[in-house]
């Protein structure tokens, strides 16, 4: 029988595979000549995102549900972002998980210290939308697989920028 932790653990792994799927197409798709794989390429990328946009759902919802009881609703939009230390002026490319008018989820390779400031650049898979948001800070910070953390960086305002 499964326990909670089994399933949050399962999950995990699934939405782990599906961003890494989309990370990979998305790096992919520009590189290809052929435009009958590039669209074909392209509606397998926009099912992955749906894919992972499920199990996003499916943790806010049913496995984390007062840890995400939220004052401003966010989108589950995946993309690349380059996040500019304000203080050290050293930039590190990361993933965004989530986007809300009040912050960011992310995830990267990288240990980052909380409470550090950071301009960002992000641009998002899903119509290709690029934002600049400034002054934005790294709220909580998280080891989420053997490879990956997970954080949260909240900010004041933000400008969009096509």
């Amino acid at each position: 029988m499964f326990t909670r932790e089994d399933y949050i653990e399962y999950f995990e792994n699934i939405a782990s595979k599906e961003r890494s799927m989309v990370y990979k197409i998305n790096e992919l798709i520009p590189k290809i000549q052929d435009e009958y794989l590039k669209n074909a390429l392209s509606i397998i990328l926009l099912e992955e995102m749906y894919h992972h946009k499920l199990i996003s759902i499916l943790f806010s919802k049913y496995i984390y549900p007062k840890i995400e009881a939220r004052k401003i609703e966010r989108d589950y939009a995946l993309g690349d972002a380059l996040l500019k230390n304000i203080e050290t002026g050293l930039t590190i490319k990361i993933r965004c998980l989530d986007i809300s008018l009040s912050g960011i989820g992310i995830e990267t390779e990288l240990q980052m210290k909380i409470g550090d400031a950071y301009e960002i650049n992000l641009h998002l898979f899903d119509g290709g939308k690029t934002i600049h948001l400034s002054n934005g800070k790294l709220k909580w910070f998280r080891k989420s697989s053997s490879t990956f953390y997970k954080g949260g960086i909240e900010f004041e305002n933000y400008v969009e920028i096509n």
